[in-house]
C-alpha cells in the first residue's frame, strides 16, 4: 500500500513483533536495522550501518522505529519513532499516557493520519473494530481512553472501558464527525508493558 514510506525497525522484543505485524497487515514496506551482518540488539541499535528487509528507493521517508544510523542519511527525509532516548516524541511522557507515548502507539497514529478517507487509511486494512459517528474529542491520529458512553452516534451499546484511536474522517448529510477505532487489548498490554513496565497495568486503566 506505500510507496515511498520504508519503516525501519530496531530491536526485537514483543512490542517491535507487534509492530511488524501491523505494518505486514497493512501492506507497508518495512526492513530491519542491522549492525555489521546482524540485526540490531538493545544495546546498538542507534548505532545501525545497514539494512536488511525491503530496500530503500529514492523519494523514500524513512520511519525510523526505536533506531538510529550510525551515519546520518542526507538523501531521505526521516521520521523518528521512539520513547527511550531524550528527544524522542514519547520519552518522558507519564504512565497514564503509555499508548500514545509507546512506540506502536506512535505508529498506529502516523498510520492514522496517513489515510484522507477510509479506502486510503492502511488501518482500513486491520482486522479490527471501527465505528463511526460523532466523536468530538477526537482527531484523525488522536488517542482517547474512556470508560463512559458519550452519546456518540452508532457507537455500540454499553461500550466497555476502552482506548480508541481516531482514525479517517466521517461525513454525513446532517452530521460531521470521525471514524474511530478500537484498539485491541493485546497491544495495549504490549505498549504498557514497554512505555511504564514497573507498574501494574490496572493502575493506568483500571477499568480494563
Amino acid at each position: 500500500m506505500s510507496s515511498h514510506r520504508l519503516w525501519v525497525l530496531g530491536a526485537p522484543d514483543s512490542e517491535m513483533s507487534q509492530i511488524r505485524q501491523i505494518l505486514r497487515e497493512t501492506g507497508e514496506r518495512f526492513a530491519f536495522a542491522q549492525s555489521g551482518s546482524h540485526r540490531v540488539y538493545q544495546s546498538n541499535a542507534y548505532q545501525a550501518d545497514s539494512i536488511t528487509g525491503d530496500t530503500l528507493c529514492a523519494g523514500d521517508t524513512v520511519i525510523l522505529v526505536e533506531c538510529a544510523f550510525a551515519s546520518p542519511l542526507p538523501a531521505f527525509s526521516t521520521v523518528v519513532i521512539d520513547h527511550h532516548q531524550p528527544g524522542s516524541p514519547g520519552y518522558g511522557l507519564p504512565a497514564r499516557q503509555f499508548l500514545p507515548a509507546s512506540s506502536i502507539g506512535q505508529v498506529l497514529a502516523m498510520l492514522a493520519r496517513i489515510g484522507e478517507t477510509r479506502e486510503a487509511c492502511p488501518l482500513s486494512q486491520l482486522d479490527w473494530p471501527h465505528y463511526q459517528g460523532d466523536v468530538p474529542r477526537l482527531g484523525r491520529g488522536d488517542f482517547y481512553y474512556h470508560t463512559e458512553t458519550y452519546g456518540w452516534q452508532h457507537a455500540p451499546p454499553d461500550e466497555p472501558a476502552r482506548w480508541w484511536l481516531g482514525t479517517w474522517p466521517w461525513r454525513s448529510p446532517c452530521s460531521a464527525g470521525i471514524t474511530r477505532t478500537s484498539i485491541p487489548v493485546e497491544i495495549v498490554i504490549a505498549a504498557a508493558a514497554d512505555h511504564c513496565p514497573d507498574i501494574r497495568l490496572a493502575t493506568v486503566m483500571p477499568d480494563l
